[in-house]
């Protein structure tokens, strides 16, 4: 018996959108070139992360 598997799984490369969302990440993400200490960014990036509801895990 064959074992046929079919990846269904979603590619977020294939859409036009997914390299727009990396470039606004790139802005204001972890990668950003901030004006604040790193350490400073990390807390408030947590602190958002603890206020803001409908964040993504």
């Amino acid at each position: 018996m064959k074992i046929v598997f079919n990846n269904t799984r979603f590619d977020p490369d294939l859409i036009e959108f997914h390299s727009i969302a990396k470039k606004m990440a790139k802005s204001v993400g972890y990668t950003a070139g901030l004006t604040v200490e790193t350490q400073l960014a990390q807390l408030l990036r947590l602190r958002v992360a603890q206020i803001n509801p409908a964040r993504i895990a």
